[in-house]
């Protein structure tokens, strides 16, 4: 009988270990887009909030990180697209928003970060969906949940929020793999976006560089957001980002093709040399030493350099390479660039 209760409880006993391995399981992995809906009790010294509206609403240039696991690192390159922004344009507050608490936490803390946070105009912050939506027209929109199943969350994440911050506080909006290589100041243009691909049969315009500075500009993100709420579709990738604003621009500009450059309501399309000169089929020329020449020539008259990080991101190089690459980073961000033997 002593052996049975022994038994018993040493049953019972295992019963509990796996109830409170399996709570505590589910705690840790609960769901990103529950914290990130919810309005979290942590209160953190950077958070979006905190950050005074005169910086946020001055012409601010942001990017967005839209990632949700918590093991995700940013590379030197994305920090090398930071920096060249607060680089480039001392007199602008450039702004980079985690959607997790937890990335936000570490990566404040991360060596590239530490290296970049030099520049009093880089502000790094932690935010959440319900805030950075409320008094736009995607609020309720986004309550109803139609991406929190999405098999593109990240993507569609950053699609969607890029139209929401820009058209709650206008701005420049820039993805992470982008390099700014012309400060703003010398830029005429004040709402724009660039062409990605102007071939015969197919033409785009990439929303990875997006400008908005006034009503009219304001105007175009609230058809985008409107385009968004009427054909989104969590099964497909792209609908809601380049293809979404070509669709929208060619509307607004009244126009079927579209031309190298064109103008429409005081907003500006730019010629694809501007943003995109080396397309993203090519993006390996920017790491091979036989093409560097090429590529700086291409890119002399550009604004900003796309590094079409979604083909090249498993593609690390080394200092001592004479690539396109590090030519740029040593150019533009040179702390990332000189605390890194490799980028």
């Amino acid at each position: 009988m002593r052996f049975l209760n022994r038994k018993i409880l040493i049953l019972i006993g295992i019963k509990l270990l796996l109830f409170y391995g399996i709570h505590k399981v589910f705690t840790k992995y609960k769901s990103e887009w529950e914290r990130c809906q919810e309005n979290s009790a942590i209160i953190i010294e950077d958070s979006f909030s905190e950050l005074p509206r005169e910086k946020v609403i001055n012409d601010a240039i942001f990017f967005i990180e839209t990632t949700n696991s918590t093991d995700h690192q940013l590379t030197a390159r994305q920090a090398c697209a930071i920096e060249s922004a607060a680089y480039m344009n001392p007199d602008k507050e450039v702004i980079v928003l985690f959607l997790t608490i937890e990335n936000y936490i570490r990566l404040r803390h991360w060596p590239h970060f530490k290296q970049i946070l030099k520049y009093k105009n880089i502000h790094l912050r932690y935010f959440n969906i319900n805030d950075l939506t409320r008094d736009t027209p995607l609020e309720e929109w986004m309550d109803i949940g139609y991406v929190r199943n999405s098999a593109y969350q990240v993507s569609h994440l950053s699609d969607i929020l890029r139209y929401a911050v820009l058209y709650k506080y206008s701005g420049l909006y820039l993805d992470l793999d982008v390099i700014t290589i012309e400060p703003l100041k010398n830029i005429e243009h004040k709402n724009f976006a660039c062409l990605e691909e102007n071939r015969k049969r197919f033409q785009s315009i990439n929303g990875a560089v997006l400008r908005v500075s006034d009503e009219k500009g304001r105007e175009l993100i609230h058809m985008l957001i409107d385009g968004v709420i009427k054909i989104y579709d969590s099964r497909k990738h792209w609908d809601i980002g380049p293809r979404l604003v070509t669709k929208v621009l060619r509307e607004y500009c009244e126009i079927e093709s579209l031309f190298n450059s064109t103008k429409c309501e005081n907003f500006d399309i730019l010629p694809i040399e501007r943003c995109y000169a080396i397309e993203g089929y090519q993006w390996y020329k920017f790491y091979r030493e036989s093409d560097t020449d090429l590529v700086l020539k291409s890119t002399k008259d550009s604004y900003y350099v796309h590094l079409w990080n979604y083909q090249s991101s498993k593609k690390k190089i080394s200092k001592s390479k004479n690539v396109a690459f590090n030519v740029l980073a040593s150019k533009y961000c040179p702390l990332v660039y000189e605390s890194n033997t490799e980028l």
